[in-house]
């Protein structure tokens, strides 16, 4: 097993280099620019918001089969804004275990308004990439398994149509954590790593180097 570097052996170490560094302002930005369906990398994000499209729009339909239904614009406010905003804390909080779970002992959240994001930030903290997968993905698989379960649990088609609504804008939410880990798996396929600097609101990212691009 692979010993995770500290600082400023990544900074120090030959066959190790910065390739990139990633302001936080700029993050909305960089995700954006990156969208693409072809992918492979992340095509299992696409799948899981293809379901929760598909799903949201027949719960949609199948409501239409039961008139007496509570209001369809208190449904919207609830499953579009209402219930997301309010499980942020719950996508945030599992983050929190998964990255306290690697060690992380300086974690802070920030918010970026004008991007529409919530963050966490282990400060000066080194993350490989596949504990940064584990870290990046958990609310996205932990969040829709409990959405499914939900949905088929429940016997009110108002609240069905509801729940995929949720399902499908907390889908939405992970787009950027899905495109980072993209980018962490393009960079080179071998080691990969990242710290946070939260003083500074920027995010580093270093590669593993072929030997004799080192010399």
């Amino acid at each position: 097993m692979t010993k995770t570097p500290t600082i400023q052996q990544l900074e120090e170490m030959p066959d190790f280099k910065k390739v990139f560094t990633l302001p936080y302002d700029d993050v909305a930005s960089f995700v954006v620019n990156r969208l693409t369906f072809k992918n492979f990398k992340i095509s299992y994000f696409w799948v899981i918001t293809f379901i929760s499209i598909i799903m949201n729009v027949w719960f949609w339909i199948r409501l239409k089969a039961f008139p007496n239904h509570p209001s369809v614009l208190l449904g919207t406010l609830l499953g579009y804004l209402l219930i997301p905003v309010a499980l942020a804390p719950v996508h945030e909080g599992i983050h929190w275990l998964f990255l306290k779970a690697t060690g992380a002992k300086d974690i802070r959240m920030g918010m970026k308004l004008r991007q529409g994001i919530i963050y966490l930030s282990a400060h000066r903290h080194v993350i490989g990439k596949k504990a940064y997968a584990v870290i990046a993905l958990a609310p996205l698989f932990i969040i829709t398994a409990g959405s499914i379960m939900l949905i088929f649990m429940l016997s009110s088609p108002w609240l069905q149509w509801i729940v995929t609504s949720v399902f499908f804008v907390h889908t939405t939410m992970c787009l950027g954590d899905a495109f980072l880990l993209k980018y962490m798996c393009e960079i080179s396929s071998q080691e990969v790593y990242t710290w946070d600097d939260f003083d500074a609101k920027e995010a580093y990212f270093y590669a593993r180097i072929d030997q004799k691009e080192a010399i």
